[in-house]
C-alpha cells in the first residue's frame, strides 16, 4: 500500500510532528509506504492531506481530481474547527472520501455539518516519543510551566493568573511560560523553539494545562490532549482543565483530583501539583499514555481506516 502525503514538511507545525511524521515513521515498521506527493512517480492508493490546503485551488484541484479518476482514495485531516474554516471543510467534503479529526467531540461536530464519513485519529505523542522519560532535576522550589500559543493562554489561563501570582509571591513555586515572547504577561517567558523545546520543558517539575473555554468557543473546549500526553511521557505531572480530552485521560488513570473547573478547584489542584508524589503520578499515567498514544498505535488505526475505504 502506498500513501501519498500532502503536507508542509515543517517541524514547527504541530500537525506535521503529531500526525504526518508519525505516519511516515511507522510505515517501515508496518509494511506500507509513504511518499510525499512531490516525489510520487505513480498513482498511490491513498492521498493523505492536511485540511489546511485549499482543494479548490487550480493546481491542487486538478491533481486531486486526476487521482480520484484513477481510483485513488482521498483522506484529509482537520485538527480544529473554527468558524472561519467552514468553507475549507465544505470544499474538502466534496472531494474527500473520509475526514479525520483528533477527538470524538470533533467528529460529532463535523458530522453535524457534512455528509462525508468522519473518523477519529488520535494525535500521537508529540515528537513521536515511544519511551517514558524522567525530569532532569527535582527543584527545591517547584518550577511550574505552561506552554502553547499566546491566544491559547488568553483564552484559557488568564482567569487564573492572580492565583498563580499569589503562589509565586509566597515562594511556593515559580512559573514560566514557553511561548511566543510577544505574549503580554509579567511572568518569565522562554521563547518556544521546536528544536530546543524538549530540553526546555524537561527542567520543570510540573505543568498547568487548560482548554477551559473562557472565550465560550467550542474549538477551545474540544481540543486534543496532545500537550498532556507529551508532558506525562516526559515525566512531568500536570493539572488540567476539566474539559473532554484531559478529563478522559486523567479519569482513566485515576487522577481526576488534578482537574480544575474554576477558581476553587484550580486552587486545590495547584496545591496538589506543587506537593505531588511524582513517582505515584507517573506510575499511574505514563504507561497508559505510551500504550494508547504512541505513533505505532496511531498508525495502525490509520491503516485500518484506509483499509475500510480501499
Amino acid at each position: 500500500m502506498v500513501i501519498g502525503i500532502l503536507c508542509n514538511k515543517d517541524i514547527n507545525e504541530a500537525v506535521y510532528r503529531i500526525t504526518f511524521s508519525s505516519i511516515v515513521k511507522a510505515s517501515s515498521q508496518l509494511d506500507f509506504e509513504c511518499v510525499f506527493v512531490e516525489d510520487l512517480t505513480s498513482y498511490p492508493d491513498v492521498i493523505f492531506s492536511n485540511g489546511g490546503f485549499d482543494p479548490t485551488s487550480l493546481e491542487l484541484n486538478s491533481f486531486l481530481t486526476d487521482c480520484k479518476s484513477k481510483g485513488v482514495k482521498i483522506i484529509t485531516i482537520f485538527n480544529d474547527v473554527y468558524p472561519g474554516g467552514d468553507l475549507l471543510l465544505q470544499n474538502w467534503s466534496k472531494i474527500a472520501d473520509c475526514i479525520l479529526c483528533p477527538t470524538l467531540m470533533h467528529k460529532l461536530f463535523i458530522e453535524s455539518v457534512i455528509d462525508t464519513p468522519v473518523e477519529v485519529l488520535n494525535d500521537s505523542i508529540d515528537y513521536a516519543l515511544i519511551s517514558s522519560h524522567t525530569p532532569l532535576q527535582k527543584n527545591n522550589t517547584p518550577q511550574i510551566c505552561w506552554f502553547g500559543y499566546p491566544e491559547s493562554y488568553y483564552k484559557s489561563i488568564q482567569r487564573y493568573e492572580h492565583i498563580i501570582k499569589t503562589y509565586v509571591d509566597k515562594g511556593l513555586m515559580s512559573f514560566t511560560l514557553i511561548t511566543d515572547p510577544k505574549l503580554n504577561t509579567n511572568f518569565p517567558i522562554i521563547p518556544f523553539n521546536s528544536s530546543t523545546f524538549m530540553g526546555d520543558i524537561k527542567k520543570f517539575d510540573g505543568c498547568i494545562l487548560s482548554h477551559s473555554p473562557l472565550d465560550y468557543n467550542i474549538n477551545t473546549f474540544i481540543k486534543s490532549p496532545n500537550k498532556l500526553t507529551l508532558a506525562i511521557t516526559l515525566g512531568i505531572p500536570c493539572i488540567a482543565s476539566n474539559t473532554p480530552s484531559y478529563r478522559d485521560i486523567l479519569n482513566t488513570v485515576d487522577l481526576s483530583d488534578y482537574l480544575f473547573s474554576n477558581i476553587n478547584s484550580f486552587n486545590k489542584s495547584l496545591d496538589l501539583l506543587i506537593n505531588t508524589d511524582k513517582e505515584k503520578y507517573l506510575s499511574q499515567s505514563q504507561q497508559y499514555v505510551l500504550n494508547t498514544y504512541n505513533y505505532l498505535t496511531i498508525a495502525k488505526h490509520f491503516i485500518n481506516i484506509v483499509k475500510k475505504l480501499t
